[in-house]
């Protein structure tokens, strides 16, 4: 999602007013505006006067921490190829399209930090074949912190192309509607969720996995929430872009689902938790007056709530992190 700054006015408080949405993930034109119903000022002469719905601009942060996630994703992975092709005497340019043969990109993925089960695996792991033992000389080391790591290594240029295109259209829309630290606070949450579920659900010890796709599918999962809950205050346009994310959502867990090598539980964990976490986060909008009695929505989620929301939610992470590892132990 692009914004042309020249075509977006901004407020003394950063932030910003786009208008009724295209596509999913297309530029927010000015003004995006939601109905909401609230009585005049109590000084237009009409005190008696019951609230009515009225078009208000949606306060809309502006997106920065996108643009960070997107450069964090692109460092690492040229410092992903430059290590296997030093590290590791691979072809550069092998290694960089992700179709090196040498193992090269293979052990530069697990030195890292992929989602290698073996390695997520504790001590007490169970019958480890061979092959394994040859290949992950991190087994059995317990390193859960792959299950974050993992959201930020990508398998060669077009892999990680397709996903910083997706990160980036999309991601820009969510930090706008949800702010800066809620968007990255469900993000990695999101993408956490995808690694566990892929943990989970695949328990093999051959299993490898890593890429920003749960993540984004989690960005998915938060405009599918948003759009939902705020259907009827956005009218047509709001519902036409609920449309629009649902068809998606499931385009893209069709196709995903016909390639082989594609982690599809770590995108279907992702879209879940996205869409959890966009529900229970979702802007709570009230209108307020400023100075002069114009009328203005404002976001009033309680901080509070957030935070705990966050806490409770990596809880839930951790219950079912345990059953991955006692599946990886059986």
């Amino acid at each position: 999602m692009d914004n042309d700054p020249s075509q977006s006015p901004t407020s003394p408080n950063n932030e910003y007013t786009p208008s009724s949405p295209p596509a999913a993930g297309a530029p927010l034109p000015t003004p995006y505006r939601a109905m909401v119903g609230y009585a005049a000022s109590p000084e237009s002469g009409s005190p008696s006067e019951l609230p009515r719905a009225r078009p208000l601009p949606i306060p809309l942060a502006r997106p920065i921490v996108t643009q960070i996630l997107v450069g964090i994703n692109v460092l690492i992975w040229i410092a992903l190829s430059l290590y296997a092709a030093l590290h590791y005497h691979g072809n550069l340019i092998d290694v960089a399209m992700g179709s090196d043969n040498t193992g090269a990109l293979d052990h530069a993925l697990i030195d890292f930090g992929s989602l290698a089960n073996a390695c997520v695996a504790g001590p007490n792991v169970g019958p480890v074949p061979l092959e394994v033992r040859l290949s992950f000389t991190c087994l059995g080391a317990g390193q859960w912190w792959r299950l974050f790591t993992a959201m930020f290594l990508h398998i060669g240029i077009l892999h990680l192309s397709f996903n910083i295109w997706a990160l980036y259209l999309l991601g820009r829309e969510a930090e706008q509607l949800y702010g800066r630290l809620r968007f990255l606070l469900i993000y990695l949450l999101a993408g956490l969720t995808g690694s566990v579920a892929s943990m989970t659900v695949l328990p093999g010890l051959q299993h490898d996995s890593a890429g920003a796709s749960g993540a984004i599918f989690g960005i998915i999962g938060v405009l599918l929430a948003y759009y939902f809950r705020y259907r009827n205050q956005l009218g047509a346009a709001g519902r036409t872009q609920l449309y629009n994310i649902v068809l998606i959502a499931a385009l893209n867990l069709f196709l995903s689902s016909q390639i082989p090598n594609i982690d599809n539980w770590a995108h279907l964990g992702g879209l879940i938790g996205g869409t959890i976490l966009g529900l229970l986060l979702a802007p709570s909008y009230q209108v307020v007056m400023d100075t002069q009695q114009h009328p203005h929505l404002s976001d009033r989620l309680n901080p509070t709530l957030q935070w705990a929301v966050g806490g409770g939610y990596i809880l839930l992470l951790g219950i079912f992190f345990a059953i991955g590892l006692q599946r990886l132990g059986s």
